[in-house]
């Protein structure tokens, strides 16, 4: 369904870098930007888990010669990392964060750059041929501008 409607809104002449979608569980594939949404705390997981990992074969080669040093040393390399994925993840999101609720049922949310002079015929095709949407306009906290 998520790529019919992508294929309707580029039937629109919105060129792909204009459309990104958002989601928890975005589905991979589609023909635009798809932009992993996550908590705060499984944004910091994931980094200090990366972070960690490509740190934990050197330390364990230094292990025998450092001791304890070693995983000091991949702990605070895995919490540094954790805060670069939060900061960096939370950042490219924050807008969203209204939304975070039905982020997290798994709701997608697309997010469309329209040209001023454009912006009403588009919003008004996609509420005609999709009522079921909401279309929440420049807020992301979900007051829609239009009736």
């Amino acid at each position: 369904m998520i790529s019919s409607f992508i294929g309707e809104v580029l039937g629109l002449g919105l060129p792909r870098k204009a459309i990104r979608v958002y989601g928890n569980t975005a589905p991979r594939g589609l023909a635009v930007e798809v932009v992993p949404w996550r908590s705060r705390s499984r944004a910091f997981l994931e980094g200090a888990t990366l972070a960690g990992a490509i740190f934990l074969l050197p330390a364990l080669l230094l292990l025998g010669a450092m001791g304890l040093e070693a995983l000091a040393m991949l702990l605070v390399v895995s919490t540094i990392g954790g805060f670069i994925r939060f900061w960096w993840l939370r950042a490219r999101i924050a807008p969203l964060d209204p939304q975070e609720e039905a982020l997290r049922e798994g709701d997608l949310i697309l997010s469309l750059t329209i040209d001023e002079d454009r912006y009403a015929a588009v919003q008004q095709t996609l509420a005609r041929r999709h009522p079921e949407l909401m279309i929440l306009g420049s807020d992301p906290a979900g007051s829609p501008p239009f009736p």
